[in-house]
């Protein structure tokens, strides 16, 4: 690894520590510098912002996620076992996520963490589509799923995606210590059930063939992310919605 690298690198992993042990609103650009003791100019070689390590940070554990899975799904493990394993590593809410998840909901509802959350979800894309999709050819090959018409897989991975920002909006729900408004998205289990039912109709796969992730274990993550994020913007002064101060 050249020079160059190695010193992005660890600013990406002190600056990690930082966010997940402070808060994101907590954490300043000189903070990460202090513990690297470099200048801001070197800083500012590698990154334009603090927003964008949180960008890098992402992405990063969308290839980390992606790895995981690779580990565990098996060559010998069917296609269709495989499909509910990539969704569930693919999802950013799962247990080994906890704390990206509090990051985020640090900065959902917010322009910025618009931002951060749509370019963690194009790396999730480019971390799982290509395998997402072999695994629908396989399936359609095998007679499982039904694919005719050729947009359809993209088609329901937009349809995944738009889980993770349902989830995020009910994790926030649970740091600001109230329920949904729209009673049909009002628990884990009704949000959950409502996904399965798209992407199996949407690919004609069996009927009860996918998991994802438990209503209990989405729950659990999501009521621990949420108790950090509190903490993490009491602790940076802001209120309960976090709007009053700069993310900055």
């Amino acid at each position: 690894m050249r020079k160059g690298d190695e010193r992005k690198a660890s600013l990406l992993k002190a600056a990690k520590e930082l966010f997940f042990s402070r808060g994101y609103a907590a954490t300043s650009v000189n903070d990460i510098l202090d513990t690297q003791h470099i200048s801001k100019g070197s800083f500012y070689h590698h990154f334009e912002s603090k927003l964008e390590v949180l960008t890098e940070l992402c992405k990063q554990h969308q290839q980390e996620a992606a790895e995981r899975y690779r580990a565990a799904a098996g060559e010998d493990m069917p296609a269709l076992r495989r499909l509910d394993l990539l969704l569930y590593h693919a999802l950013p809410a799962n247990p080994e996520e906890t704390q990206m998840c509090a990051l985020l909901l640090q900065l959902h509802r917010t322009p910025e963490g618009d931002q951060v959350i749509s370019a963690m979800l194009a790396a999730q894309k480019n971390a799982f589509y290509s395998q997402f999709n072999a695994l629908l050819d396989a399936l359609a090959a095998e007679g499982q799923a039904y694919l005719p018409i050729s947009a359809l897989p993209e088609l329901a991975w937009d349809i995944y995606t738009g889980l993770y920002r349902r989830v995020l909006s009910l994790g926030l729900d649970y740091a600001n210590e109230r329920r949904p408004v729209t009673p049909e998205y009002a628990d884990e289990a009704q949000l959950l059930a409502a996904m399965r039912y798209l992407l199996e109709r949407t690919l004609d796969l069996p009927f009860g063939s996918l998991t994802i992730i438990r209503a209990e274990v989405l729950r659990g993550v999501l009521q621990e992310a949420a108790a950090i994020a509190k903490t993490a913007r009491q602790n940076a002064g802001e209120g309960a919605e976090g709007s009053q101060l700069s993310l900055f």
